[in-house]
């Protein structure tokens, strides 16, 4: 198994890094939050963008009409 924050190759079920001594739960909790929270930001962007290109395609409806 590898530690996730030092990289460090540690036993496979251990609770804390003999090297960095992280404790894992913890450092895998932190882990995906920051994974779920980028995510988060993604998907808003793409819904801006989605929006903006709606509102976009509308008005050239409007004028064009």
């Amino acid at each position: 198994m590898i530690c996730p924050k030092c990289n460090g190759e540690i036993a496979d079920n251990a609770k804390f890094c003999t090297k960095c001594g992280a404790n894992i739960e913890e450092v895998t909790k932190e882990l995906e939050a920051k994974k779920e929270e980028e995510v988060r930001k993604v998907e808003e962007q793409k819904s801006k963008e989605e929006s903006r290109k709606a509102e976009e395609q509308a008005l050239k409806e409007v004028e064009e009409a």
